[in-house]
């Protein structure tokens, strides 16, 4: 699946913040769920397994994307930018 993460997931993210930085912003919009973490250099997705349990699916990101991230933290800057989360379909 290719995540475009667009001005107003970075204007709307947060540093530091695993459920709302601009790149899950970004992953949660494109896929319509908020059950995801964006942590190190994963993104961790609960998918629904029955009634009451959820399988936690981890898909990792390329080093661009997680170089992204570490420098969207330290500064809270960044430009839009797509990258592709393997595995993942839309």
């Amino acid at each position: 699946m290719i995540v475009k993460v667009t001005v107003k997931d970075i204007r709307k993210g947060k540093r530091n913040e695993a459920t709302r930085c601009p790149v899950a912003l970004a992953i949660k919009r494109q896929i319509g769920s908020d059950r995801l973490v964006v942590y190190e250099g994963f993104c961790f997705i609960g998918n629904r397994y029955n009634l009451y349990d959820y399988r936690i699916t981890q898909y990792p990101f390329s080093r661009h994307t997680r170089n992204w991230i570490h420098e969207f933290d330290k500064t809270g800057k960044g430009k839009p930018f797509s990258f592709i989360l393997k595995g993942l379909k839309a």
